[in-house]
C-alpha cells in the first residue's frame, strides 16, 4: 500500500514539477493520518516500521549472514533511511538528519584509511496477527489502540560497510569512528569484532583507532563483523571489498633502491611536488610515480604524462593515488600496444616515466597547470644534475592534455624554458567537453527529489547517485563542460567561457593558446599505430548481471523500461519489467 501510495505522488510529482527542489508531503500526510490516532508513547523505542518508508527490506538485515544480505555503503544509507522515516516518536533523538549523517561519513574519510560505518538499532513493527487478535484496531483508514492489548514487537537491526568498495594496496589502515557508528542503545554493545578474510579470524576493533590489514594476494574480499552484546549473544554482518594490489614506491633518488620486491611486486620511485604559484589563494600539490628506463639511475629521458579527471578525491579519498594510478589504469592499458609497449612499458623502454596524479584531480584547470608547470621545472633540473640535454615530451590525457596546453603556453608567455620537443594531446576536450543535456537534466531533475518525512526532516529519495552526480559540479567540470545543467535547470556556461577564453589568449602572440616552441600532436583515442582494432560487426561492449532492484528501482522500473530503459541501464527491459512488478525487492 506505501509503496503505492508513493508511486502515484510520484508520477504526479515528476509531471507537474518545476521547482529547484521538489518536495513530496503526501507521504507523511497519509502515514499521520494511518497511524495519528495511536499512543506514540507506547511505541518501543519510537520507531515503527509499518510507519516508514521501506527504501530496503529492514527485516532482511536481522543480524543474521545469508548470500542476500552483503552490505555496501549504500544499503547502509538504504537501512538508515528507513529507520529515520519509521521514526514515529519526536523524543528518539539517537538518529541524526540526513545532512549529518553524510557530513559525518565525509569527516572521518581520509586518505590512506578506511573507515567503517554501522547502525545497531532496536525498532518495533506490528505482530503479524495484530489485527486478527485485535490487538489494534483499523477503521476507515486508520488505526486505534484496543485498550490492555500490545500490537508490537521488538526486532533488531545491525549492518556495517567500508566507506569504499574499492583499495588500491596490500595493506591497509581500518578503524571505526564512533562518530559513524549509530545506535539506540549503545549500551547493548559489548564489543565488535572483524573476521578480515586473511585468514586472522575475528579481531577486536575498539573505537577511533588504526587497525592494519595485511593480504598476500588481491582479490574480492569478505568482511564478516561480529557485534557481541551484554546479554551474551551476536549480531553479524557482512560486506565486500575489492582489494588491488597496488605498488610500492620509494623517494626518488633513494639509495640501494630495488626495482621489484621479494614478491614480484614493482617499485617506483615517487616525489611529492607543490606548485609555486597558487590560484585562487591556494596552490595545488601532486604526487610524481617515477618509473625510470633500464640503466638510468637519474631522469634523463623523461616522458611527463599527466592523467585525466580523478574523481577519487570525491569518491575514494582513502586511495593514495585517486581512482586512477600509473600501474592499474596507465601501465597495464600498454600491455597490447604494439610499438608503444616496447618505447615506454616494457623493461628495455626508452624512456623515463613521471607520472602525475593530482591530489584534486577535479580542482580548477590553472591550479593544476601550476603544479605542472613545477613539475617541468624539476624534472629539468633531474636532467641537468644528471647531466642530460634530452629534451621533454609531455602527454596529457583527457583533461591532463587541457591542463599541459595551459601549462605549456603560460610558461613560454612568462618566458620560462619548458625544454618541451613534444607535446601529446590524448583525447583531450580543447574546445571543451559535452555530457548530453537531456541526460543533466534528468539527474538535476531526480537530485531534487525529497519527501518529508515525521522526523522533521527532508530525505532525498536519489541519494546514491548524489556523490557521483557532485562531479559535475567540481571546478574542473564546470569549467570544461561546453553546456552545464544547473540545479534550476537553467544553463550556466560562465566557467566553460570564461576559461576557454583565458585558454585561446594564453602563449605568445599568435599562438591560439597553444605552446608554439614545442611539435603538438593530438590522438583520438583509437589505436595510436593505426592498427584495426575490431572488425565488422563485432561486438563493442556485451554485458550480463544479475542484481537485485532497490526500493526506488522497483517503483519507477516499470515507467522506465517501457519507455527504453534509460535509467536502470538494464539490457533485459521485459525482464526488469515483470521483476519489478512483484512485491518487495525482487530478484
Amino acid at each position: 500500500m506505501k509503496r503505492l501510495l508513493f508511486l502515484c505522488s510520484f508520477v504526479l510529482l515528476t509531471t507537474l514539477a518545476s521547482a529547484q527542489q521538489e518536495i513530496n508531503y503526501d507521504f507523511t500526510y497519509k502515514m499521520n493520518a494511518l497511524f495519528g490516532q495511536l499512543d506514540k508513547s507506547k511505541i518501543p523505542h519510537g520507531i515503527l516500521l509499518d510507519y516508514g518508508m521501506e527504501f530496503t527490506n529492514l527485516e532482511e538485515f536481522d543480524g543474521t549472514i545469508t548470500n542476500r544480505n552483503y552490505v555496501t555503503l549504500s544499503r547502509l544509507e538504504e537501512v538508515y533511511k528507513t529507520l529515520l522515516t519509521s521514526k514515529i516518536n519526536s523524543n528518539t533523538n539517537s538518529l541524526p538528519t540526513p545532512t549529518i549523517f553524510k557530513n559525518n561519513l565525509k569527516n572521518n574519510r581520509t586518505k590512506g584509511v578506511i573507515a567503517l560505518s554501522g547502525l545497531f538499532y532496536n525498532y518495533a513493527k506490528f505482530k503479524d496477527d495484530a489485527l486478527f487478535r485485535n490487538r489494534v484496531r483499523h477503521s476507515r483508514g486508520k488505526f486505534y489502540d484496543v485498550a490492555n492489548q500490545n500490537p508490537y514487537e521488538t526486532e533488531q537491526t545491525f549492518i556495517m560497510a567500508p566507506a569504499i568498495q574499492k583499495y588500491s594496496g596490500l595493506e591497509m589502515k581500518v578503524k571505526i569512528p564512533s562518530g559513524i557508528f549509530y545506535s539506540n542503545n549503545t549500551n547493548q554493545v559489548q564489543s565488535i569484532q572483524i573476521d578480515f578474510g586473511n585468514g586472522n579470524g575475528y579481531v577486536t576493533m575498539p573505537y577511533n583507532q588504526n587497525i592494519t590489514v595485511n593480504y598476500n594476494i588481491e582479490g574480492l574480499k569478505t568482511w564478516k563483523y561480529k557485534l557481541n552484546l551484554s546479554n551474551g549473544t551476536s549480531l553479524y554482518s557482512h560486506s565486500k571489498i575489492k582489494i588491488e594490489e597496488g605498488y610500492t614506491t620509494v623517494s626518488y633518488g633513494s639509495q640501494n633502491y630495488q626495482r621489484t620486491t621479494t614478491n614480484n611486486t614493482n617499485v617506483y620511485e615517487s616525489q611529492r611536488i607543490t606548485a609555486s604559484d597558487s590560484y585562487l589563494g591556494q596552490k595545488a600539490s601532486v604526487n610524481l610515480t617515477i618509473d625510470l628506463a633500464n640503466g638510468h639511475s637519474q631522469i634523463t629521458k623523461p616522458l611527463i604524462v599527466a592523467e585525466g579527471f580523478d574523481v577519487g578525491v570525491i569518491l575514494s579519498p582513502e586511495n593514495e593515488y585517486g581512482n586512477t594510478n600509473y600501474e592499474k589504469h596507465f601501465r597495464n592499458s600498454l600491455l597490447n600496444s604494439g610499438e608503444l609497449k616496447s618505447l615506454i612499458r616494457d623493461n628495455s623502454k626508452d624512456y623515463d616515466i613521471i607520472y602525475i596524479d593530482w591530489d584534486n584531480g577535479v580542482d580548477y584547470l590553472q591550479r593544476n597547470a601550476y603544479a605542472l608547470e613545477e613539475v617541468i621545472k624539476w624534472v629539468n633540473q633531474q636532467k641537468a644534475s644528471a647531466g642530460s640535454t634530452e629534451p621533454n615530451v609531455v602527454l596529457g590525457q583527457s583533461m591532463g592534455g587541457v591542463i599541459g596546453r595551459w601549462a605549456l603556453a603560460d610558461m613560454e608567455e612568462r618566458g620560462m624554458n619548458h625544454d618541451t620537443r613534444l607535446f601529446i594531446s590524448h583525447d583531450a576536450p580543447q574546445q571543451g567537453a559535452n555530457v548530453p543535456i537531456a541526460v543533466q537534466y534528468m539527474y538535476r531533475h531526480v537530485q531534487n527529489q525529497f519527501i518529508n518525512t515525521s522526523a522533521g526532516v527532508l530525505v532525498s529519495l536519489f541519494s546514491d547517485i548524489e556523490e557521483p552526480f557532485k562531479l559535475l559540479d567540481t571546478p574542473a567540470a564546470k569549467q570544461m563542460l561546453k553546456n552545464r545543467a544547473v540545479n534550476n535547470y537553467g544553463l550556466n556556461n560562465s566557467s566553460h567561457t570564461s576559461f576557454y577564453n583565458e585558454l585561446k589568449n594564453k602563449g605568445l602572440n599568435n599562438s591560439g593558446g597553444y605552446p608554439i616552441n614545442s611539435r603538438n600532436i593530438a590522438v583520438s583515442n583509437g589505436s595510436e599505430c593505426g592498427d584495426t582494432q575490431f572488425g565488422a560487426g563485432s561486438y563493442l561492449l556485451q554485458y550480463q548481471d544479475t542484481n537485485k532492484l532497490s526500493f526506488i528501482q522497483n517503483i519507477i522500473a516499470p515507467f522506465v523500461s517501457f519507455l527504453g530503459g534509460g535509467l536502470l541501464g538494464d539490457i533485459d527491459l521485459w525482464g526488469v519489467t515483470v521483476l519489478s512488478l512483484f512485491p518487495g525487492s525482487s530478484k
